[in-house]
């Protein structure tokens, strides 16, 4: 009796194991994307991005040079004449200091720089800021010549790619994204 039940359960096993074959519909991979063709930078986004190179700032201060202002003031006037351009306001520090002040510090540099622009015509709609604190340092290492240059606030230019106002590109430092 046990050797009939084994049998029977062996045999049932073997049945539901049994490979069912499914057909294989061929599919089509989609097509490869068109390479990425760069497009022309318009001439205010050239001049903006020559002037707003970047923004030094002395250490543990969010106040600009007479170099920053200069170059800031010039870069609101071009911004003045052409009100579909806009920027993003990076603040950055250097390594020294705690996570959480040098966000604030960062802050604090990114509100400075749009203070001076706002002064001088520029929607403060038009100007978004963000805080990057520590963590996108230009220079690694713990000197002083490489802490000067993460002190710094960097700019992200956009401008409408057509009439529609949701298609839009950006320059970041000469960089088209």
């Amino acid at each position: 009796m046990k050797n009939f039940l084994l049998i029977a359960a062996l045999s049932t096993f073997a049945v539901a194991c049994k490979k069912k074959v499914v057909a294989e519909i061929p599919v089509e991979a989609p097509p490869m994307p068109a390479p990425r063709v760069a497009e022309p930078v318009p001439e205010p986004v050239q001049q903006i991005t020559k002037n707003f190179a970047r923004v030094q700032f002395e250490y543990d201060s969010a106040n600009l040079t007479d170099q920053g202002r200069n170059a800031l003031e010039a870069n609101a006037a071009i911004l003045a004449a052409h009100p579909s351009l806009s920027l993003e306001v990076q603040g950055h520090c250097d390594e020294r200091g705690t996570t959480e002040y040098n966000m604030a510090l960062g802050q604090r540099r990114a509100e400075s720089v749009r203070k001076v622009l706002t002064a001088n015509g520029v929607a403060s709609s038009r100007i978004a800021t963000v805080s990057y604190g520590e963590e996108r340092p230009l220079q690694g290492g713990g000197s002083e010549s490489a802490w000067a240059e993460n002190r710094r606030a960097e700019f992200k230019t956009k401008w409408p790619a057509t009439r529609d106002a949701a298609a839009e590109k950006s320059l970041v430092n000469g960089t088209v994204n």
